[in-house]
């Protein structure tokens, strides 16, 4: 036999492998695949037949002692991952109550296929390597079967823990960038919404962040009887997405009865790698925004609490930016609320939420009266205690018996 024919038999168990993924992978719905799987079987048996015979006269590189035995095994477990995998095909589909056979029969025609690859090419690079004037030693092939049979052992009880695992209830993504789920704080809201509310995913069927995004709301449609979500793609459907005020697509429109929210994805895996990690927050946001009307949180002033800004020289700029982007996120509006705003009279009839944010000085009298009054009405009353008081500006036991200090205690 020829050199370069011989050259030809390593190439027909791959050739039959790439014929058979083409025609389950690339042309599986097309008329091609039975035909590409019959010539993948034929290779196949082709490549089992060549290992049977015997291997050449004494001196040639095909003459090692039992070569033949370790050089048709590759083939022939070729062969029998071909069996298991169109035995699965044939099945029936499985009932609900009984063994899954195909999955089982998916699971060793993979194996069987993976263990045959490392064989093949372990026992070819050792048939292959040496000068053709040197006899290859069986203890050779051996050993370079040994190797091979190790690692596709290892390899497949990887397949098989991932063949398991991927079969409970639950997972557990550690990735970075993962599809957003909704948080229990935003199914309560999409669970609470006494009115319909819209929501229209618009983009291509080809951008990649779709399906994390469908993904998001698939998981938060069940628990929110009211949410509609839609799908579209701006540029074939103009009409509904001038519906819902969309130009482009990479956008999560949010529309109540009275608003309209967009969220910003991007059409790209780069442009929604910032987004798609605090979508939840963001969309709850905006669903608050167009479901509830905005109310208003009153922060009252006057008294050195830390929502007020002073600009004398040397006074402590504190904060309470966190506090309030909170508040608005929650579609409050954020109001100072002082003498001249009615703090010593009659709290706002449209206070949803009074602040008083540790304040360094006592409250006048008046003031715990009209707060007395707003809590007796049904009002919320949100108090931050123990400041950073200045030397000299601590209140005296009585202030803080008739202050905000008993104020609360008439509360307990």
């Amino acid at each position: 036999m020829t050199p370069a024919l011989l050259r030809l038999r390593p190439l027909l168990a791959p050739a039959a492998g790439i014929l058979l993924f083409l025609g389950e992978r690339l042309w599986g719905a097309t008329p091609a695949r039975p035909f590409l799987a019959v010539l993948a079987m034929v290779l196949l048996m082709a490549a089992l037949a060549w290992e049977l015979p015997g291997r050449g006269a004494k001196g040639s590189r095909l003459s090692a002692a039992r070569l033949w035995r370790y050089e048709r095994l590759p083939p022939a477990l070729f062969l029998l991952a071909a069996a298991l995998y169109f035995g699965g095909l044939a099945l029936p589909p499985a009932r609900p109550t009984g063994p899954d056979w195909a999955a089982l029969l998916s699971w060793g025609w993979a194996l069987t296929l993976l263990v045959g690859a490392f064989l093949f090419l372990f026992i070819e690079i050792a048939v292959f390597s040496l000068p053709p004037e040197l006899e290859i030693s069986a203890l050779r092939l051996g050993r370079a079967a040994e190797a091979g049979l190790s690692l596709a052992l290892l390899l497949a009880l990887v397949a098989t823990l991932s063949f398991v695992l991927n079969r409970l209830p639950w997972q557990w993504d550690l990735t970075y960038f993962r599809a957003a789920l909704p948080s229990e704080a935003t199914r309560l809201a999409a669970e609470g919404l006494e009115q319909e509310v819209q929501v229209a995913l618009i983009f291509s069927p080809d951008d990649p962040p779709l399906p994390m995004v469908e993904d998001y709301f698939r998981a938060l449609e069940p628990a929110a009887p009211r949410l509609r979500v839609v799908r579209f793609d701006a540029e074939l459907q103009p009409l509904q997405a001038r519906e819902f005020q969309a130009r482009q697509n990479g956008l999560v429109i949010v529309r109540g009865e009275k608003l309209t929210r967009a969220i910003a994805v991007g059409t790209t895996l780069a442009e929604s790698r910032r987004n798609i990690p605090r979508f939840d927050p963001t969309f709850l946001t905006k669903l608050i925004e167009v479901s509830r009307p905005k109310r208003k949180a009153y922060f009252t002033i006057g008294h050195g609490e830390r929502n007020e800004t002073s600009n004398a020289p040397g006074a402590q700029k504190r904060g309470v930016t966190r506090l309030r982007t909170l508040l608005e996120g929650r579609n409050f509006e954020v109001v100072p609320l002082g003498i001249a705003e009615g703090l010593g009279q009659e709290i706002p009839a449209d206070a949803a939420l009074v602040a008083v944010i540790a304040p360094t000085e006592a409250l006048l009298a008046n003031e715990i009266e009209s707060l007395r009054k707003f809590l007796a009405g049904g009002g919320r009353l949100l108090v931050f205690l123990e400041p950073e008081r200045p030397a000299g500006k601590r209140p005296s036991p009585r202030q803080e018996r008739t202050g905000l200090v008993g104020l609360l205690a008439e509360y307990g």
